[in-house]
């Protein structure tokens, strides 16, 4: 799933998600996803990984680095080698949208 098709938290509760980017679409969707999620995992090329969540108030919202490979059993490893197994996972890049006929 885009960022652009993301509308509400719900389908993700429970669930471990991970999410590319970390851009303000990446944030503001990863946070409104830890709301209800088990986990939320931020893969990123360009912050520091460890606890993003205590920063905004979400003890179950992480940063990683990007991430190495996607395994078809679910788990994913990252550059530093922590390994998360998940059932979701999204890119969230930014995207430019267009209104040609306005």
């Amino acid at each position: 799933m885009h960022s652009h098709n993301y509308r509400i938290p719900d389908p993700f509760r429970d669930l471990v998600v991970i999410l590319r980017g970390v851009g303000s679409s990446a944030l503001d969707i990863s946070m409104n996803i830890a709301q209800v999620a088990k986990e939320v995992h931020i893969a990123s090329r360009s912050t520091k990984v460890g606890v993003l969540g205590n920063m905004f108030g979400y003890d179950n919202l992480r940063l990683h680095p990007m991430i190495e490979s996607i395994h078809r059993d679910g788990f994913m490893i990252f550059n530093d080698g922590s390994v998360v197994f998940c059932r979701c996972y999204s890119a969230l890049h930014r995207i430019q949208v267009s209104f040609p006929f306005s």
